[in-house]
């Protein structure tokens, strides 16, 4: 009987060692889904605040995305030169899609369309006074 309560208390205190053990893996990952839901809070936002800026205020933000997206350092400048393009209006929106630059959609008289500069009537096509 002695020999089996020692037994017994063994079993036990192993038991309990690995219930401990268990509450501090739970106490682990429930730290790190929180510290995940806050992450991509944070991740949402940038990525909002990102897109409402534009491309002229934006700069400061796509160096931080990279760093949140862990971004190598050749796609973080493949990034920075499609940004770069889309600023010179040599790339990205309509223009990239009809195959022409900023400037020609201007000379159209598309700026003012699609929300650049101009009046939205060609040149040699203005109503007569």
């Amino acid at each position: 009987p002695a020999a089996q309560g020692g037994e017994l208390a063994t079993r036990v205190r192993g038991a309990e060692a690995r219930l401990e053990h268990a509450e501090a893996q739970q106490a682990a990952l429930r730290a790190a889904v929180r510290e995940r839901a806050v992450a991509r809070a944070h991740l949402r936002h940038t990525v909002t605040q990102y897109i409402a800026m534009g491309d002229e205020h934006n700069g400061p933000l796509l160096n931080v995305l990279a760093t949140m997206l862990r971004l190598s350092p050749p796609e973080l400048r493949a990034l920075q030169e499609a940004r770069r393009k889309r600023l010179e209006g040599g790339g990205g929106g309509l223009g990239a899609v009809l195959g022409v630059t900023a400037s020609p959609l201007t000379a159209l008289g598309l700026g003012a369309l699609l929300g650049g500069s101009g009046s939205g009537v060609a040149p040699g096509n203005e109503p007569s006074p």
